[in-house]
């Protein structure tokens, strides 16, 4: 039940709510770089003594932490909504199925130690629909991070060499 949902009559929320999440991750990692580079240009503010440069970080600092702001509870609150949404539809469909020829009948007959199937089965797809999000976006935006970040760390790194045994190897 992880993917009918993406191809169920709720398709346009569920793609829509991705590419959403998909836009929302992308905006997050631009406002990590933009807040790394905002910490570069405050330090060496502060370790060249200029006040004029310092003063405008300190201006910039505020809108940089209401966007961080926005970016975080924007995208837990859509990844909460994208989530309950699965959850519901995914909830709907495995209850008709349990429902349908009356095998809530057959399961108390045969099995004695399944209790409460309907509460399990809402408790499992909130498990895996929301731990499928968190962990797909986590991860996705982890990699565009390490992506960007890498960069940035080579282009800081141009000029340096790595002394390894007796061999030298330099970063081109």
């Amino acid at each position: 039940y992880i993917f009918p949902w993406w191809s169920s009559e709720e398709k346009k929320v569920a793609w829509g709510g991705f590419a959403a999440l998909i836009l929302l991750s992308l905006i997050s990692v631009y406002i990590a770089v933009l807040y790394t580079n905002w910490q570069r240009d405050f330090f060496n503010a502060i370790e060249k003594k200029d006040l004029h440069r310092f003063l405008y970080e300190a201006l910039i600092y505020g809108p940089l932490v209401g966007a961080i702001l926005f970016d975080f509870c924007s995208r837990a609150y859509l990844t909460a909504w994208l989530s309950f949404k699965w959850r519901r539809w995914s909830t709907e469909q495995l209850q008709k199925k349990w429902l349908s020829h009356k095998n809530f009948y057959k399961i108390a007959l045969t099995s004695k130690e399944i209790d409460n199937p309907d509460q399990r089965i809402s408790q499992d797809i909130k498990e895996v629909c929301h731990s499928t999000m968190n962990i797909f976006f986590s991860l996705f935006r982890d990699g565009i991070n390490f992506f960007f970040f890498f960069i940035i760390l080579w282009e800081l790194s141009k000029d340096f060499s790595f002394h390894f045994s007796s061999y030298t190897i330099k970063t081109p």
